[in-house]
């Protein structure tokens, strides 16, 4: 695995350049609509071509799910999971909260992730047996325990029912926790948690390319993640809900009496 690992930092540290070489860059002719409520920029797709080519040609045999491509199948056991620019409308309006995010699934479980956010100079790493880190610092979540003392992180898919979770949410612990924000970047919000800068994170129907690295950083930092039914977070989950643990149960309560 830990092939795999440095392997998939190389090619986030290469796509995270190719993104800054964008990021002043970029006008109005470079950004396209992807649906009605998603937009997809030239950086995004230079890096995933960066990214995907490099994965085929390091593992030939893998599987490759990328947010911007169609799956490559090639009925391996091991699927790499791609966003090459998580928080694509932060990029656009140079808001720097954007990275790379990348994972390595086998057999449904998440085995490695890196999520390399380049203007902030921050690389995250962590695999399945191992530690959560920032560069070469262990991440630890943090030791809040009551809903009025969290700092909360939500955000959401681009479907309608997913934004209806998301106001819910809003209405429900903007005046109840100490702060509850919104960076419009999964992988990055995440990593947050599980390095204790925020205490838990709510995600309706985020898609697994923007979830599945942060995720196992999380876990391997000491949180907890389940879905909204309080199950075990697995690779079929369509929400996410991400804690340190200890303002678990109490938030789970708040979010199912709301609905969610």
């Amino acid at each position: 695995m830990e092939n795999f690992l440095k392997e998939a930092i190389e090619i986030a540290k290469k796509a995270g350049k190719s993104l800054m070489n964008d990021y002043q860059n970029l006008s109005e002719r470079d950004i396209y609509a992807k649906g009605s409520n998603e937009l997809v920029t030239k950086a995004d797709i230079k890096a995933d071509k960066i990214i995907v080519n490099y994965l085929k040609e390091k593992f030939p045999k893998h599987n490759i799910e990328s947010e911007e491509q169609n799956k490559i199948d090639n009925k391996s056991d091991y699927t790499w999971v791609i966003d090459p620019l998580d928080g694509t409308t932060n990029f656009i309006i140079q808001n720097p909260l954007f990275a790379v995010s990348i994972a390595l699934i086998r057999a449904n479980e998440i085995q490695l992730g890196v999520i390399y956010a380049p203007f902030l100079k921050e690389l995250y790493t962590v695999t399945k047996d191992g530690k959560a880190l920032l560069w070469d610092k262990p991440l630890n979540v943090s030791m809040i325990d009551s809903v009025k003392d969290s700092v909360l992180l939500f955000c959401s898919g681009h479907k309608a029912m997913h934004k209806e979770k998301t106001i819910k949410i809003y209405q429900e612990f903007k005046l109840r926790a100490k702060s509850l924000k919104s960076f419009g970047a999964a992988s990055l919000e995440l990593a947050y948690v599980a390095s204790g800068r925020a205490d838990a994170i709510l995600l309706p129907g985020a898609p697994i390319w923007d979830v599945a690295a942060g995720i196992l950083l999380v876990r391997q930092a000491g949180g907890k993640v389940t879905d909204f039914n309080n199950d075990e977070w697995t690779v079929r989950s369509r929400d996410t809900f991400a804690t340190n643990g200890k303002v678990h149960e109490n938030l789970m309560n708040d979010t199912q009496k709301i609905g969610l």
